[in-house]
């Protein structure tokens, strides 16, 4: 026979309630089905009403998971985005190619694009405009500077705030997209 504790490690509590009060509807209607003569007529009523019941809860409850994967894949959106961004090499240039540091630069843009599309639905209007703004600062000053290595190896610090300002603002925005 098998111990308590090892049913509640293999079903969880949650599991055992859950068995516990289907068994007790299980049950309960089985006896109101034995004791009540009427217990399977109903009026076209009762029907229409329980349909109606069903159907709305039904849409209002996929109406709710919809939203709440939006909110998933953007808020997955604002972490990749982070992960790209939070990368020593986004001011530490060192060996990167001009071609890498463009590439990467379009990616992210691209991703902060996806981002400007939905602010509005999601109502972060001006966290986005504020990403968008440090990220076109960094681009501008590494587009100014891109032949010259030197100078951007020298300018980390000057390199580092828009990408720290950017981080914490898309943090911000994860925070609040369950608000």
């Amino acid at each position: 026979m098998m111990k308590i504790s090892s049913i509640i490690k293999k079903f969880g509590i949650t599991g055992i309630f859950l068995a516990l009060l289907t068994g007790c509807v299980i049950a309960i209607g089985f006896h109101n089905y034995k004791t009540n003569s009427n217990f399977w007529s109903a009026s076209a009523v009762n029907c229409v009403t329980i349909i109606v019941a069903i159907f709305i809860s039904y849409w209002l409850t996929q109406k709710g998971n919809d939203k709440r994967k939006q909110k998933e894949i953007l808020a997955n959106l604002v972490f990749n985005i982070r992960l790209k961004i939070d990368q020593e090499d986004m001011y530490k240039l060192g060996d990167k190619s001009t071609q890498d540091i463009n590439m990467r630069n379009r990616d992210i843009t691209n991703m902060i694009d996806v981002l400007d599309g939905v602010k509005s639905r999601f109502r972060i209007e001006t966290e986005v405009a504020f990403v968008a703004e440090k990220f076109d600062e960094y681009k501008d000053l590494i587009g100014k500077h891109i032949d010259d290595r030197d100078y951007l190896e020298k300018s980390q610090d000057e390199l580092k705030r828009p990408v720290l300002l950017m981080s914490n603002k898309l943090f911000e925005i994860a925070l609040s997209l369950y608000n």
